[in-house]
């Protein structure tokens, strides 16, 4: 690993984490990012990517944090130019199997969440409309992060349908930004 010497790269606690992972610490002299090369490209890809979906989608800049983890999903399952990596991709690098994209979706896309039986009564809707603003990792591929703009809340479900052919627009996708956003999780059920 190639740090800058900045002071979250060199404290007791992060070196004993690379020791014990077996990861050995480069240090570069700090404020010169020409040695830092290869980070600071993947960070210019990392960007280009979030203001294409940013343009695309026509969300406001509020999501530019979910426009971003977007971004390095899409980024680790294409292959990389490096020759030294053998044209893989940093997921397949990392964990020795090819990544599966058969889950992605247009960002911003309409998706319609699944309210189960339970939560609704018989006349209510079996299904709301959210916009995909990315994906839980942390919860397994086919996780959709989603927003509902009408109570500006985070939600995240696999019970998800798309219609990637309506994405948002900047009127209709703009939280009130005096709100915060809210994540609540579920589980298979959605």
């Amino acid at each position: 690993m190639i740090s800058d010497g900045g002071g979250e790269y060199i404290g007791n606690q992060f070196r004993r984490y690379l020791t014990d992972n077996g990861i050995t610490q480069h240090i570069t002299p700090p404020y010169l990012t020409e040695h830092n090369g290869i980070a600071e490209g993947a960070n210019h890809t990392i960007m280009e990517v979030v203001r294409c979906l940013l343009f695309d989608s026509e969300l406001g800049k509020e999501f530019w944090g979910h426009e971003a983890l977007t971004s390095v999903h899409i980024v680790n399952g294409l292959p990389s130019r490096l020759r030294a990596h053998d044209y893989k991709t940093p997921f397949e690098l990392w964990f020795g199997s090819h990544p599966s994209i058969g889950h992605l979706r247009t960002f911003g896309s309409t998706g319609y969440r699944h309210i189960p039986a339970v939560t609704r009564t018989n006349l209510d809707p079996s299904a709301k409309r959210w916009w995909l603003i990315g994906y839980a990792e942390d919860r397994g591929s086919g996780v959709y992060r989603l927003y509902n703009e009408e109570v500006g809340q985070v939600f995240v479900s696999r019970d998800v349908l798309f219609d990637e052919d309506v994405t948002g627009t900047g009127s209709r996708m703009r939280p009130d930004t005096n709100s915060s956003i809210n994540e609540e999780t579920v589980g298979n059920s959605g």
